[in-house]
């Protein structure tokens, strides 16, 4: 799967370059991209439409556009409002809003692995676009959620140093794994404060401190010293936020 850090950074480039090259090795790859927005379509051989970038990424796989590779297009009829496309056919024009508070997510998500494994029954590897960014944080929380989960065994502990903006993006609730979130506070002004600027850079240390070390305990996380951080028992009042103070 390939991902960027923004729109319009050359991803279905670099998919469509990697398709040819498991072409030329011999294998039989097929693109993939859940839902992409491009008012520019291409017609299948059945006179349905998926987006440009999949139509020439199939040809650089040397086979036929068809639906599965873009079973969700999204073509921009205003400033805010698009027509759906559903398995190359039109299917609702919805506002931003509309489409992403009133949709029936599931119901796309499903249409979307259908498709996917449609492909994936005719077709080896697959190579999937990301679509957007995956460092954005207006993803729907089941998608990212669920990608953290398909990489943590049972007893792994999830360290969390994310800001709470991005943090929030995760839905917690669906991870039965313990999550310990390490607080970082600075005295200032005679009170113990957490400024974000210096917390910042002190989850950025931790970080560093959890893979140098191979850190695999949640004790050991309290060995953390760094840049004037020591841990703190007398303010930690939850053992699943360490307080780490200077």
């Amino acid at each position: 799967m390939f991902v960027g850090t923004g729109s319009d950074v050359g991803k279905s480039v670099i998919n469509a370059g990697f398709c040819r090259i498991f072409k030329l090795d011999g294998l039989s790859p097929a693109p993939f991209k859940a839902q992409n927005m491009s008012l520019n379509s291409f017609p299948t051989p059945e006179g349905l439409e998926i987006g440009r970038a999949q139509a020439v990424q199939s040809e650089a796989c040397g086979i036929d556009c068809r639906v599965e590779m873009n079973p969700v297009l999204l073509k921009p009829t205003g400033n805010m409002d698009s027509q759906i496309v559903l398995n190359g056919l039109p299917w609702a024009n919805k506002s931003a809003k509309a489409y992403f508070n009133e949709t029936d997510r599931d119901f796309l998500f499903n249409e979307a692995m259908n498709a996917f494994s449609r492909l994936e029954a005719e077709f080896n590897p697959i190579v999937v676009e990301g679509a957007g960014s995956i460092s954005e944080v207006n993803l729907w929380k089941k998608d990212i959620t669920n990608s953290i989960l398909k990489e943590i065994e049972e007893d792994d502990i999830i360290v969390n140093l994310a800001s709470n903006e991005y943090f929030s993006v995760i839905d917690s609730s669906l991870i039965e794994n313990k999550i310990i979130s390490p607080q970082f506070k600075d005295f200032k002004n005679g009170k113990l404060k957490i400024i974000s600027f210096y917390a910042k850079k002190a989850r950025g240390l931790m970080t560093r401190f959890l893979i140098d070390n191979d850190i695999n305990s949640s004790s050991d996380i309290e060995n953390f010293n760094s840049s004037g951080y020591m841990f703190s028992n007398d303010e930690t009042n939850n053992p699943l936020e360490p307080v780490f103070v200077r």
